[in-house]
């Protein structure tokens, strides 16, 4: 099994969000969480003037474990997020439900035509 960590954010309904993320992680994947970091507070980037004030974020992050191949985990976590209804807006700084990110995969250098950062 592969060590990987992941870390995820959410700034609407957050304190609701991040719970259910780790509870369809832990649902839908064929993986072991071996971790779950504290939820640490952070400030939104990127979006600077006053009318696009947006709530805080909440993130943390959890050690998975798991023979699924880094392009099946990535369709798996996106499926979380598609559950708990993220929008992907063409500003991404924008403010989300949920974002989930694969911090990496192995010692493995995945290259990808996508364009989101979820690996």
């Amino acid at each position: 099994m592969i060590p990987i960590p992941v870390t995820f954010g959410s700034n609407i309904n957050k304190e609701a969000n991040l719970p259910k993320a780790i509870k369809k992680i832990r649902a839908i994947l064929d993986a072991f969480l071996k971790a779950v970091s504290s939820i640490y507070e952070t400030s939104p980037i990127g979006l600077n003037d006053q009318k696009s004030k947006q709530p805080t974020f909440y993130n943390a992050a959890v050690l998975l474990q798991t023979v699924l191949s880094a392009d099946k985990l990535r369709d798996r976590l996106r499926q979380v997020e598609k559950d708990l209804a993220r929008v992907r807006y063409p500003n991404k700084f924008s403010a989300r439900i949920i974002n989930i990110y694969i911090v990496f995969y192995s010692r493995n250098v995945v290259e990808t035509t996508e364009a989101s950062p979820l690996l």
